[in-house]
């Protein structure tokens, strides 16, 4: 569990999710620069990437249009998390229900 203010250390390759409201810095500053999201590569141009939750509220706060929110989810594979505190965590963030509902469905296929 992340605890505000504590330092966390994850291996190399763990992959993990994160809702975050404001600037974030991700990376290990002694390695290298760090990345933020609004200047971090595009992951869906990578191949075996997948959209997630935080993929969707990251569109979201871009302020993407629901078409075009909806039309990455029908055409992505995805991997999206869909439990009851995922989907309030979701409205809380401003995802409207179509989409919400688009990301339910789409993880019933799974």
């Amino acid at each position: 569990m992340w605890v505000k203010g504590k330092d966390v250390t994850f291996e190399k390759g763990t992959e993990t999710t994160a809702y975050i409201s404001g600037n974030a810095r991700i990376g290990d500053s002694r390695t290298g620069p760090t990345l933020a999201p609004d200047n971090a590569a595009d992951r869906s141009a990578v191949p075996g990437a997948v959209l997630t939750n935080a993929d969707i509220v990251q569109m979201h706060e871009a302020r993407l249009s629901e078409e075009i929110i909806l039309s990455k989810i029908g055409t992505s594979t995805t991997n999206f998390n869909t439990g009851t505190q995922d989907l309030i965590r979701l409205k809380e963030a401003g995802v409207n229900d179509n989409i919400i509902n688009a990301m339910v469905r789409k993880s019933a296929l799974r």
